[in-house]
């Protein structure tokens, strides 16, 4: 919506998206709606790459996009290419900060447009917004209030990366969390009341299975901090 606000035409937007499931039905949707013409093969599949070159990109921007996208494609596009990360970098690099900042306990997190490299999450940085965690955001409460917020700066993003902006060269320390399911999805009775409350709402997250504990040899899930008490009563 962004783009058409700008003025730009459905002719000139190309969409290389991951197979229509339930994370990305709605741009499927606006995409058939729209007439823009949308690509489903990984973006490291040489067709991939002929396919974008045919386009011939004046900027790229990765909007959560799933995987790496390789240096071929990144250079198709003379103004250069900008990620949105779910995080204030350079810290939670990587995927799931989203829900890292909630387990860890932090009280603000933020996102982050950057210039793309070849590694992830390292470019300089062309904006940055701070954003407060509510004490009962989940995942995906967290995640969506980003969202929302950074597509409200998007224009402004697009308009100096338009400019020539080089964006500010990222600090060398920071933190970086790689492509697992944070502590395997499961709950340790162990843990403090406080950090197994964060976990459950850090793994909450739907289409997504919520945090899991194992009772019984048996793993149950546990969406809400009230299943969990209901399974240890001696918790609550």
């Amino acid at each position: 919506m962004t783009l058409f606000g700008m003025g730009v035409s459905p002719d000139q937007i190309a969409v290389l998206t991951h197979a229509d499931d339930s994370r990305n039905q709605g741009l499927h949707a606006i995409a058939a709606l729209r007439g823009i013409s949308i690509w489903e093969q990984p973006a490291k599949a040489p067709s991939s790459a002929a396919w974008a070159k045919t386009f011939a990109p004046d900027v790229l921007l990765s909007l959560h996009y799933r995987n790496l996208i390789p240096k071929q494609i990144l250079e198709l596009a003379p103004l250069g290419a900008v990620n949105l990360h779910p995080s204030l970098l350079p810290n939670y690099r990587g995927t799931n900060s989203v829900a890292w900042v909630i387990i860890n306990g932090e009280s603000e997190t933020g996102f982050t447009f950057h210039r793309m490299d070849e590694r992830f999450d390292t470019g300089p940085i062309l904006l940055q917004e701070k954003l407060a965690i509510h004490p009962n955001d989940t995942a995906f409460s967290l995640f969506h209030r980003q969202i929302v917020r950074a597509m409200a700066r998007l224009e402004t993003v697009i308009e100096r990366v338009a400019a020539g902006d080089p964006g500010l060269v990222q600090p060398a320390d920071g933190s970086y969390f790689p492509r697992t399911l944070p502590h395997g999805g499961l709950i340790d009775v162990t843990w403090p009341s406080e950090k197994i409350e964060r976990f459950i709402r850090a793994m909450y997250f739907p289409p997504f299975p919520p945090a899991g504990v194992m009772k019984d040899g048996e793993v149950h899930a546990v969406a809400s901090v009230d299943e969990y008490k209901k399974l240890f009563p001696k918790h609550a």
